[in-house]
């Protein structure tokens, strides 16, 4: 049998009584009063840093970069890089090693910006 008896907090009088009965301290004496619930702890929520706002400024920037893409403006490196990072994400390393080829470029990061526009046709493709 195994008893376990918290002693961080305060014993009642009846944890008292148990420890001198198994201790043979004392065999006449039982207290018999009700454990007190110990009093509820607050309840703490983990520290959660909250996600920083992005600054208007780089929403105004990026929604018109997404803006000259729909007009037909000119595709960048960064976009190639992002469709690129989408289709790796999604486990089509294949089909960017694949489009990668056919510019003739070994890293996406590393194509010269006339050829991006091409790398995503050949993604798309």
């Amino acid at each position: 049998m195994q008893i376990t008896i918290n002693t961080s907090e305060e014993l009642s009088t009846t944890d008292l009584a148990i420890l001198a009965l198994l201790t043979g301290a004392s065999t006449h004496t039982v207290v018999t009063e009700p454990a007190k619930a110990p009093a509820p702890k607050p309840a703490t929520k983990p520290a959660v840093k909250p996600e920083p706002e992005p600054e208007p400024e780089e929403e105004a920037e990026a929604e018109a970069d997404d803006d000259a893409d729909l007009i037909g403006g000119e595709v960048t490196v960064q976009d190639a890089i992002d469709k690129a990072t989408e289709l790796v994400g999604q486990g089509k390393q294949t089909l960017v090693k694949a489009a990668l080829k056919a510019v003739g470029g070994d890293r996406v990061s590393n194509l010269p910006a006339s050829k991006a526009a091409a790398f995503i046709a050949e993604l798309e493709g």
